[in-house]
């Protein structure tokens, strides 16, 4: 596919100083891997100076293995996938650029500004606990849920009535609830979600 972004035509590594060799190393041990069943299928892109050196896509987006009784789908190069806990650096920098205009503190208590969080146990975590993984709240069971993945106030509301599985400070990673508080602090304080910030004030700002 060609066009703009994300779906420009490749150049040769050479053209922006790169190692071409090193890159098809790359592009093989790719392919390799996923040929393996290391994984059903993915995309992989690498970009220097503007300028893409190395597209790739393989592998099955659904269906692998006949999994899930779906049909099976080819992985292509407008294919979406779900990025999880990539996001979560974009979610600390938008922390820190409200904490560096003076919008919020982050050693202040989570139910401070979101005075339905308290409770349970959670009164004295700060918005640094959630960002070290040190809040202790883990939804296990939302894993079984996934009808309410898509509805943000749902999911708010599931984590409300969760108390935290770890006492405040053990360290347990926070797969989803990570964002989830921290979306909920921004929106609070700005009116605007941590991606609608990070896409006004960074992203396109910046030409990402």
């Amino acid at each position: 596919m060609t066009g703009n972004f994300p779906y420009e035509e490749v150049v040769d590594a050479a053209d922006v100083d790169m190692d071409s060799k090193g890159v098809q190393r790359v592009a093989t041990k790719f392919l390799r891997q996923q040929q393996q069943g290391i994984f059903p299928g993915g995309q992989l892109v690498a970009r220097r100076g503007g300028k893409v050196v190395l597209k790739l896509s393989c592998g099955m987006a659904r269906g692998w293995q006949g999994r899930g009784h779906d049909t099976a789908v080819n992985v292509q190069d407008t294919t979406s996938f779900p990025v999880y806990s990539t996001g979560k650096p974009m979610a600390a920098i938008v922390i820190a650029m409200l904490e560096s205009q003076g919008r919020l503190d982050v050693t202040t208590p989570v139910a401070r500004i979101l005075p339905e969080f308290a409770g349970l146990g959670r009164d004295e975590i700060t918005i640094l606990d959630v960002l070290t993984y040190r809040a202790g709240i883990i939804l296990s069971d939302l894993i079984d849920n996934h009808k309410i993945w898509t509805d943000g106030e749902a999911v708010w509301q599931y984590l409300l009535q969760t108390p935290p599985r770890y006492r405040r400070g053990t360290f347990a990673y926070m797969p989803g609830e990570y964002g989830i508080i921290l979306d909920q602090l921004v929106r609070r304080l700005t009116g605007q979600s941590i991606a609608e910030i990070f896409r006004n004030e960074l992203a396109l700002p910046l030409g990402l």
